[in-house]
């Protein structure tokens, strides 16, 4: 069940306001719709081979420590969002749509890869006998309740009540920004209380 509370409460400790992504990367960077359509290739082309790049890669990996890799994948994640907003990449010279490509679409994949594969396996191995589809069925909601939704919610509820960013005014931007990139941190605190080492 220690799972379950940490699946939950990353999920509350973590906002996430990609609602806005798009609008930044077309309005703020430039970046052309044309170009942020080829994301969509590369998340369907790794969505082929995750599995296999899990077993062969990452399987081997104890839970903890593939959890907090996981959590420095998305620090370094939103490090790149926040170099983005603060406009430190360009100062550094670097092309908006590769720190953009590199630092959303490419870590994205892996860090949703390497939170969802061991963490079914956390699951389907805790789960007791004779109830596996029900508890299947609330293993897969919960990890999906940590990723899409609770992360969304809490993130809106966040703008809403403070920054009050919108897909007009994206000004106030990089205070979001900043906001996922510390709260990225809060999660290593409880990693090694809440994740086991093994199932």
């Amino acid at each position: 069940m220690n799972f379950y509370g940490f699946l939950i409460l990353q999920g509350l400790v973590m906002p996430n306001f990609s609602d806005f992504d798009y609008y930044f990367a077309i309005d703020v960077l430039g970046i052309p719709a044309s170009l942020l359509s080829l994301q969509f290739v590369w998340v369907a082309l790794f969505i082929l081979v995750m599995p296999a790049i899990y077993v062969v890669k990452f399987s081997h990996i104890e839970y903890q420590k593939l959890f907090i890799t996981v959590q420095i994948l998305w620090i370094v994640s939103y490090l790149g969002k926040l170099s983005l907003a603060m406009g430190w990449s360009q100062q550094l010279g670097l092309p908006n749509f590769a720190v953009y490509f590199f630092f959303g679409t490419f870590l994205g994949p892996f860090e949703v890869m390497l939170t969802m594969m061991p963490g079914m396996i956390i699951l389907t191995k805790l789960i007791p006998k004779g109830i596996e589809a029900t508890m299947l069925a609330l293993s897969s909601t919960i990890i999906a309740l940590n990723q899409f939704t609770i992360r969304a919610q809490i993130g809106l509820l966040i703008n809403a009540t403070t920054v009050d960013v919108t897909t007009d005014n994206l000004e106030d931007f990089a205070t979001l920004a900043w906001v996922e990139f510390l709260c990225a941190f809060i999660p290593l605190t409880f990693i090694y209380r809440m994740v086991p080492t093994i199932a």
